[in-house]
């Protein structure tokens, strides 16, 4: 570890390494190294296209705190596309579909059904809409402190 993270120099000179500090020069080199590896695999995973809309530095997101524990699962859930969705169901099995004909089920509306259609468009889910981001509400309120999300293709 020391090699991979610049600190060949500790193992051949140990005497020059003030022991008091090195740990916390260490542990922060290691979560750098982290962040970046983290960075660069969100980045070029085409399955994350959707997170990466309003996660672009690994840090825990504060307005999570703010939700019922129930809500901040399913927006968890939503944020790591880990809801039953086209977008994501349509790309397993023998029948995988294109990426742009994976529409929504639901509705008669022939989008594709991904994170933004089902959170801002899908007439399924109005009633979901009205109850939790209702005009004045705490919610909506937060929801609108979140950071932006838009739809990449309109």
């Amino acid at each position: 570890m020391l090699d991979d993270y610049g600190f060949s120099y500790v193992w051949n000179y140990p005497a020059s390494v003030d022991l008091n500090k090195f740990h916390m020069i260490f542990k922060e080199r290691a979560l750098d190294v982290f962040k970046q590896n983290w960075f660069n695999s969100v980045s070029v995973n085409k399955c994350l296209d959707s997170y990466k809309n309003y996660k672009s530095m690994f840090c825990f997101e504060a307005y999570l705190d703010l939700l019922p524990i129930r809500l901040r699962s399913h927006l968890s859930k939503l944020r790591l596309c880990s809801i039953k969705l086209a977008i994501e169901t349509g790309r397993y099995g023998n029948n995988a579909i294109d990426r742009n004909r994976r529409f929504c089920s639901l509705c008669g509306l022939r989008e594709i059904e991904d994170e933004y259609h089902f959170v801002f468009v899908c007439p399924a889910y109005d009633h979901l809409r009205k109850m939790y981001l209702k005009v004045g509400s705490h919610y909506e309120r937060l929801f609108q402190r979140l950071p932006a999300f838009e739809k990449s293709n309109k």
